[in-house]
């Protein structure tokens, strides 16, 4: 399988951990930062340690050093007072054939157990979740990034489909709430199947926006509304983004009506909140929006919807921000709790983003490499990790 487009911001002459072993025989391929006419040699600027799975910037090496950066070694930094924080200028990019290993044995067996289930995920994997295309755009076989995604937002009584027509026909503990959150899989892909035109409304801050994606079909709605099409070519897929930068659940309330939804008349609703909620107040006493307050307001903005729409809703988990912000608050995973608990209580699915962005970062990629602003937005290889867990999740299937 192909890794493309994994993203390296290097620090002095610090190995790196690739994401995956790379294939024996097969080159590391690193390409310069966007805007950079740059053709990295290995051996010159870089090496690569086969065996570790490791790559490093040379100390006299054409690649952008880190330590230049205005952030470097400053704690909780003011982005406010920096003209430009961004990592744009400082990330490269990695091509690679992964070795074949257990990840390749899990979905393998996850084929034969699953049936059609896999079917689905096999398509979106296909599809390319590289960070460099957007979910449909290429038939090669590229790989999903990250860690395996087959059950992502499903909780583990989902595992096998109950019974649309009996949301809860669950049979284990929160079978009920889970049967639910089932049947609104269920029904999306009978409306996915039917063909016809479906509209899918983008609710959330800046991340579902797009925000520092390096276009907007690599954006995670866009990579997900394309993987959409790839496993449906018969339906039309309009999206209709109406998240906006900086909100948090508060500014959504005082925004999204009833009328809103109506006017939109959509069939699928994402809701992604929280990282602008999570945000840890200046003065040191909690959240810019408190967890409980939170939780309440996504349960009416869910209710806004069913009020004024059929639409099917998911809710999103959001990534984490770099720790050394200033507002990055320590109680992040409160908020991705929240959103969980919220989709328990509310029958509504959950893409379940932040376990697999904290694996990314358990497995060795830094803040700096997955964050673009270097505060709090995915680049193009974080975008296509949501959109792994999300697609991952629609495409779920009988």
């Amino acid at each position: 399988m192909k890794q493309q487009g994994e993203p390296f911001v290097f620090v002095g002459t610090e190995p790196q951990p690739l994401r995956h072993r790379p294939a024996q025989g097969e080159p590391v391929v690193l390409h310069s930062p966007a805007g950079v006419e740059e053709t990295y040699e290995e051996g010159q600027d870089y090496l690569v340690d086969y065996g570790a799975a490791t790559i490093t910037r040379t100390a006299d090496s054409r690649i952008p050093d880190w330590r230049v950066h205005p952030h470097y070694g400053v704690k909780r930094f003011d982005h406010m007072q920096y003209a430009d924080g961004s990592n744009t200028r400082y990330t490269c990019y990695a091509d690679y054939v992964r070795a074949p290993g257990r990840e390749a044995e899990v979905l393998n067996e996850a084929a034969t157990a699953r049936g059609s289930r896999a079917d689905a995920e096999s398509r979106l994997s296909a599809a390319s979740l590289s960070a460099g295309e957007p979910v449909g755009a290429s038939g090669d076989e590229a790989s999903p990034i990250g860690a395996d995604v087959p059950s992502a937002g499903l909780p583990a009584e989902m595992d096998e489909p109950a019974d649309a027509s009996r949301p809860g026909s669950g049979t284990q503990a929160g079978g009920t709430q889970a049967g639910a959150a089932n049947a609104v899989i269920m029904r999306l892909q009978a409306r996915l199947e039917a063909g016809g035109r479906l509209t899918y409304l983008v609710l959330g801050d800046s991340i579902s926006t797009g925000a520092e994606a390096s276009e907007p079909a690599l954006g995670y709605p866009e990579r997900t509304a394309a993987a959409l099409r790839a496993a449906h070519p018969g339906t039309a897929i309009r999206v209709v983004n109406g998240a906006v930068g900086g909100e948090n659940t508060r500014g959504a309330l005082a925004r999204i009506d009833e009328a809103l939804v109506r006017e939109v008349a959509p069939e699928l609703v994402t809701i992604g909140y929280g990282m602008n909620d999570q945000n840890a107040r200046l003065d040191g006493v909690g959240n810019s929006v408190p967890s409980a307050e939170f939780a309440a307001n996504l349960e009416e903005l869910i209710a806004r919807v069913r009020r004024a729409s059929e639409a099917e809703i998911v809710l999103l988990t959001p990534c984490v921000p770099n720790p050394q912000w200033q507002h990055a608050s320590a109680n992040v995973e409160d908020y991705a709790e929240a959103i969980r608990a919220v989709g328990r209580r509310a029958g509504v699915p959950v893409a379940d983003v932040q376990p697999a962005w904290l694996e990314e970062l358990a497995a060795g990629k830094s803040h700096q490499s997955l964050l673009r602003n270097n505060i709090n937005h995915p680049g193009d290889y974080g975008h296509a990790l949501y959109a792994a867990v999300l697609g991952s999740l629609l495409l779920w299937a009988r």
